[in-house]
C-alpha cells in the first residue's frame, strides 16, 4: 500500500512526481479508486506465489537495533538518508502515517534521523558499524548513496568503516541530465555513488 501512494506508474495512486522521493506532485488531480488498484497490485506479485516464496516479516526499528532482530545476513543492499539533503520526514509524511507514525510522532523523531547529523564521518562510520554487525564473513554489502555539495558520502564512509568493512568498488552516476518528474529544484545531488564492500 505504501508504496502504491506514491509513483510516476499508472499503478500508482499520486500525479507526475518524482519517482524517487514522494514530493508533492503538480498539476490536475485523477480520481482513483484504491481498492480496485491495490487488488490489481496484490494480484500481480502474488498470484500465483512462486515455490521459492519465503515469508518475511516488517519491523520498525533504528538501524542500530537490526542486528537484535535478525540473524546473520549474506547480504545488505540500503540506501542511507543523503546528508543534508532530503526532509525524509516531511516527504513521507502519509507514508509514516500509514505505518503509525502520527504526525506528533513525526516531528518528535525528526532530529534522530541521520540527515540532520552534524558530524557526518561519525554518523557515516556508525552506519558501516550497523552494516557488520549484519553481514556475517563473505558477506557483501551494496550502499547508495551520494556526493551531496561536494560531499562525497561513499569515501567518507568508506574511510570511517571498521577494518574487517573492505571496498570492492564505488560506481558513480551523474543524474544532472535525467527527467525532473515535475521537479524544479533537484537539491544539492548532481551525482549517485553505489559502494560495494564485503566483510572480511
Amino acid at each position: 500500500m505504501l508504496h502504491l501512494m506514491h509513483g510516476n506508474r499508472p499503478y500508482a495512486l499520486s500525479r507526475r512526481s518524482h519517482n524517487i522521493i514522494p514530493i508533492p506532485p503538480k498539476g490536475d488531480a485523477t480520481y482513483k479508486p484504491v481498492l480496485r488498484h491495490l487488488e490489481a497490485k496484490l494480484r500481480r506479485h502474488l498470484d500465483p506465489l512462486p515455490a521459492t516464496f519465503v515469508r518475511g516479516s516488517v519491523e520498525t526499528v533504528a538501524a542500530e537495533q537490526l542486528s537484535t532482530l535478525v540473524p546473520a545476513c549474506d547480504a545488505v543492499i540500503t540506501s542511507p538518508p543523503f546528508l543534508g539533503s532530503t526532509d525524509f520526514v516531511r516527504q513521507n509524511r502519509i507514508r509514516l502515517w500509514f505505518a503509525g507514525w502520527n504526525y506528533k510522532r513525526q516531528e518528535s523523531a525528526k532530529a534522530d534521523f541521520y540527515e540532520h547529523s552534524r558530524n557526518r564521518d561519525s554518523t557515516l562510520a556508525s552506519i558501516a558499524g550497523v552494516v557488520v554487525s549484519l553481514l556475517r564473513p563473505g558477506g557483501v554489502a551494496v550502499l547508495h548513496l551520494g556526493i551531496v555539495r561536494g560531499y562525497d558520502m561513499a569515501e567518507h564512509l568508506i574511510a570511517a568503516a571498521p577494518e574487517e568493512l573492505r571496498k570492492i568498488a564505488v560506481v558513480y552516476e551523474d543524474v544532472r541530465h535525467l527527467e525532473s518528474h515535475g521537479r524544479t529544484d533537484r537539491g544539492g545531488t548532481a551525482t549517485h555513488a553505489f559502494a560495494v564492500m564485503q566483510r572480511a
